[in-house]
């Protein structure tokens, strides 16, 4: 079986898009990258990991005093973000293709761990923030960009009547449960905020704190 046999929906969605994704995606999440990277805190050199890094929108927004590693399942996108690295002349960046269901880390690797909308675009969203929790220090933050399933009856409305067109055309689910971040029992939830004030639904983000 060829690689590209092997390569999940998300995958090929990810790959197909990835020439356009800046274009269409890149102010929308633009906001979100910002919040996330000043809610941070990233005022020391910390070692960071972003899951789902894809083109690499974040890069320009980090210290440049932070250790990054991104990495993504997307060869395609990952071309982009090597280079982006290149253009803005990075030292302190490097990209490498990974599932974020099976992170290649030792446990208590990273100070900080980010995944901005990723949760909503993995297969199993659930392995992927234990993986995450995983590779973090103790003590160290877990941050998360996603949109998750509504709790108000319009909000679950719209989730669930473009839920099947958002994962077939645009890779990413409208109905990730909330709880698998704010029940977690292994992390402190520390900060959660709406991206957008007009649609609070719309993307939220959460600062988590691992135990």
């Amino acid at each position: 079986m060829s690689m590209a046999e092997n390569k999940s929906g998300y995958q090929k969605i990810y790959d197909r898009l990835a020439d356009r994704y800046d274009l269409v995606y890149g102010r929308i999440l633009s906001r979100g990258h910002k919040l996330a990277i000043k809610a941070m805190a990233l005022n020391g050199p910390h070692k960071i990991l972003e899951v789902g890094i894809g083109t690499g929108l974040t890069l320009s927004h980090y210290p440049k005093h932070a250790d990054i590693t991104g990495i993504d399942i997307s060869d395609a996108m990952l071309e982009i973000a090597r280079e982006k690295i290149k253009d803005l002349k990075l030292t302190n960046a490097k990209v490498k293709t990974m599932s974020a269901e099976k992170l290649e880390y030792d446990d208590n690797s990273f100070d900080r761990v980010f995944a901005p909308s990723v949760i909503s675009a993995v297969a199993q969203p659930g392995k992927v923030i234990e993986e995450m929790i995983r590779v973090c220090k103790h003590g160290g933050h877990i941050c998360i960009v996603s949109h998750f399933a509504g709790k108000k009856v319009h909000d679950k409305l719209v989730d669930l009547l473009s839920d099947s067109l958002t994962q077939k055309f645009l890779g990413f689910r409208m109905t990730t449960p909330l709880e698998l971040v704010e029940k977690n029992t292994r992390v402190e939830v520390v900060m959660k905020d709406s991206i957008f004030p007009v649609w609070k639904n719309f993307s939220r983000l959460y600062i988590l704190k691992k135990f």
